[in-house]
């Protein structure tokens, strides 16, 4: 069966909304579709979860995941440098930039983005993993 997602306009969406659940089975489908290296479906899906859920750090995460699977390092650490100029990054964004910077050569940046994360208590996976990283 094919899931097929169009973009569409604010004007044409405004009426649906995404349930938790709902939402979360698109992120999982987005992150199926990177894993079997579906990178425009994936890319889809995101977008539209981001129409509903600006700023989730859950869909910054698999936009960094995507990049880095197509070994787009460099776009995935201007992508996440703009995201960093909007908010700070929740902590496995970070992480994820970290990994985008050191696979680009700048090593001492990206012992910059895990440091803080591994100190950090809030998202104990994302500490575990820089720490791993460093």
């Amino acid at each position: 069966m094919l899931l097929r997602v169009s973009r569409q306009t604010s004007a044409e969406a405004a009426d649906f909304d995404l349930t938790p659940d709902e939402a979360r089975l698109l992120l999982q489908l987005a992150f199926a579709a990177i894993g079997r290296k579906r990178f425009v479906s994936a890319g889809r899906l995101l977008d539209v979860l981001e129409h509903f859920r600006p700023g989730d750090g859950a869909l910054l995460s698999a936009r960094a995941v995507a990049l880095l699977s197509r070994r787009a390092f460099r776009a995935c650490c201007e992508f996440l440098e703009h995201q960093a100029t909007l908010a700070p990054l929740p902590p496995m964004a970070a992480v994820f930039y970290g990994i985008a910077l050191h696979q680009c050569g700048e090593v001492f940046a990206a012992r910059r983005q895990w440091l803080p994360v591994a100190a950090q208590t809030e998202d104990g996976a994302a500490a575990r993993f820089a720490m791993t990283l460093l």
